[in-house]
């Protein structure tokens, strides 16, 4: 790429000759998040620092916030702006006429929608403040894969048994598991508020990229 003085974040992907993975790695930081961040998605301004590293590494040259635009930085209340964007004009709109001659007008219904961990009101939803582990994954910004791999390989390298005779045991993610309703071939897996809980300690305890949700009743919020 053309050294210059200046350079934006969309430029900077778009000249890699490595992949996605190695730019995580030489910043350590979560695959997913650093696609995320290619999307247009804010990140944490740590995880920013790790990544314009990596991206100097890369190009051998100065990578900072000073000569890089298009960076969106994520803190707990709100998402800031490094750089403004443009209003869009807003548009005029033609009045409304009602139609004539249509027969009488149908009742406007309201419906509820239901929230993330909203208790059930019918058969195949999660018990109450359950989560699906997908859901989980999405909300927190981590792949569903990750996720899934945590619960099931773990993390760690820990070993267990005596000296004549060890295996690797890793820590893992507990969660919870059952028969799907209506579908007794098929399982489906969740998470309980104290699973979930104990999932966000896992990846803290483990550097494993993730971002707060914007649900009130979320572990990532209790926790603070």
């Amino acid at each position: 790429m053309e050294q210059k003085d200046t350079y934006t974040l969309k430029e900077l992907y778009d000249n890699l000759d490595i992949p996605i993975s190695a730019l995580g790695r030489k910043g350590n930081i979560n695959e997913g998040t650093v696609s995320r961040i290619r999307d247009g998605y804010p990140a944490r301004r740590s995880t920013m620092v790790r990544l314009l590293r990596a991206f100097s590494e890369v190009y051998s040259r100065p990578i900072t916030f000073d000569n890089v635009s298009g960076i969106q930085i994520e803190d707990k209340h709100q998402i800031k702006r490094v750089e403004s964007v443009p209003v869009p004009p807003k548009q005029e709109t033609m009045p409304y006429e009602m139609p004539k001659n249509e027969g009488p007008l149908l009742p406007i219904v309201e419906t509820k929608k239901r929230t993330w961990n909203q208790p059930a009101k019918k058969a195949g939803y999660f018990p109450d403040g359950a989560i699906g582990i997908a859901d989980f994954a999405k909300a927190h910004g981590v792949p569903y894969s990750t996720l899934y791999g945590h619960m099931l390989t773990g993390l760690g390298g820990g070993m267990i048994g005596t000296h004549t005779n060890t295996i690797p045991q890793n820590e893992t993610i507990a969660y919870t598991e059952r028969v799907k309703p209506n579908r007794p071939k098929e399982k489906e897996r969740y998470l309980t508020q104290e699973q979930q809980k104990s999932a966000l300690e896992f990846w803290k305890k483990y550097h494993v990229d993730y971002s707060e949700c914007d649900q009130a009743e979320c572990p990532c919020k209790k926790g603070e």
